[in-house]
């Protein structure tokens, strides 16, 4: 039994969740490897299928994709890829010595077609909704969302959605075994035109259990320069407070009227330029974070975590988070709202409720002196260790290579 994992690159949300993908295998006995387009990692493990992180025309095609976009003018909070230029690698893909193809993010990679001329049997980690919609990494998930089975046909005009949702159609005419981390994602799946009819699998993302675990808060805040004798919330943004999607706006509100004492720590960006925000904590910036390992250790400063994202799939952060003993606290929709049981590891506010928000920070902080909170966090986080996940994955790589064997004979 042996796999080939590709993602566009290893770093970022979808390539760390693949580089997780990956190890979790290897402990479970599956033989693996993983490449990338772009390896800015100096991981061993970590293959570049290019032999460069050098293309010449890459910021042309960049721009391109970029204000073909603008055609569609739709409001969105979310990366677009059009996925106009072909990429003719999947002959080169059949011929590798694996298999199971087993795709993470690999837009700007691997091209719509590309995917569909792939003999092997293929697996893929949805990172984000992009498979199964147009444009947009992340669309709008409503009754009347385009993408939906019952929705598509609805709309005879021609739009890039559409267009780039046919090519995908007609493209992907053999199977794909899909994994989702939620439920949320699995039900958008088989709710939707391109995908409903490929088997959907939930296996949560692994999380490393040797680099994020409960650590001394007290060490953490120091090495940070936090105070120690004052609780921290964290936040993180990689796109900045402009992000919509990740759901500032509604925190920021919130802060103003929360009724506990605490500090605010945002990460993933530098402090903007215009940031005027009045909190009475004090309130710190960290952009850079050197490796996973300063991450946890930034989780261990932390006290509660907060994601008022609009819509989302499992953020590793959230995981990752919680295996630090961090308790959250998320809108009560989409997937983050699948790995906190309310008031037991974490609290769910109503989905776009602000005063809700506010009050899901005061709980957390006002029960934070049981021990009751963060040892359910931590207990609760066990189940997506590497080593289980590792095993899911292998049942599945089983149960469809069995399929194949069962075709053959």
């Amino acid at each position: 039994m042996k796999s080939l994992i590709l993602s566009f690159s290893d770093t970022g949300g979808a390539g760390r969740a693949a580089i997780n993908i990956f190890k979790s295998l290897i402990i479970s006995n599956v033989n693996s490897s993983f490449y990338v387009k772009k390896k800015n990692t100096q991981l061993t493990y970590v293959k570049n299928f290019f032999n460069t992180n050098n293309f010449i025309f890459e910021k042309y095609i960049e721009k391109i994709n970029r204000n073909i976009c603008k055609i569609e003018k739709k409001k969105t909070y979310s990366y677009q890829s059009p996925s106009l230029f072909p990429t003719y690698l999947s002959k080169k893909l059949n011929k590798f010595d694996c298999d199971i193809i087993h795709l993470c993010w690999i837009n700007g990679f691997l091209g719509v077609e590309d995917i569909g001329n792939i003999d092997k049997p293929i697996v893929w980690s949805l990172c984000d909704m992009w498979p199964f919609t147009g444009i947009n990494h992340y669309d709008v998930y409503d009754k009347q969302a385009p993408w939906r089975k019952e929705n598509f046909n609805s709309n005879a005009k021609f739009s890039l959605d559409k267009w780039l949702m046919n090519r995908k159609i007609k493209s992907w005419t053999k199977p794909i075994n899909v994994v989702v981390p939620n439920r949320w994602m699995h039900d958008c799946v088989k709710d939707s035109k391109i995908m409903s009819n490929f088997n959907c699998h939930l296996i949560k993302w692994p999380i490393d259990d040797q680099i994020f675990f409960k650590k001394n808060k007290a060490e953490c805040k120091k090495k940070f320069k936090f105070d120690i004798n004052r609780k921290l919330l964290i936040f993180g943004s990689s796109n900045g407070l402009q992000d919509k999607r990740k759901g500032w706006q509604y925190l920021e509100k919130a802060l103003e009227q929360t009724e506990t004492d605490f500090d605010l720590l945002i990460f993933g960006i530098k402090e903007p330029s215009n940031f005027n925000f009045k909190f009475k904590g004090s309130i710190f910036f960290k952009d850079r974070i050197n490796d996973d390992f300063e991450l946890c250790e930034l989780y261990n400063s932390g006290d509660c975590l907060v994601i008022p994202s609009l819509n989302d799939n499992t953020p590793l952060i959230s995981q990752e988070a919680q295996m630090c003993g961090l308790p959250i606290v998320s809108f009560n929709h989409n997937g983050l709202s699948e790995i906190i049981e309310h008031k037991i590891n974490g609290y769910k506010a109503k989905s776009f409720d602000i005063i809700s928000l506010k009050d899901g920070i005061d709980w957390i902080f006002r029960n934070l002196d049981d021990d009751k909170l963060v040892k359910k966090t931590l207990q609760m986080s066990q189940k997506v260790k590497l080593k289980f996940i590792g095993n899911e994955y292998k049942k599945l790589y089983k149960s469809i290579l069995d399929d194949v064997d069962k075709v053959i004979y």
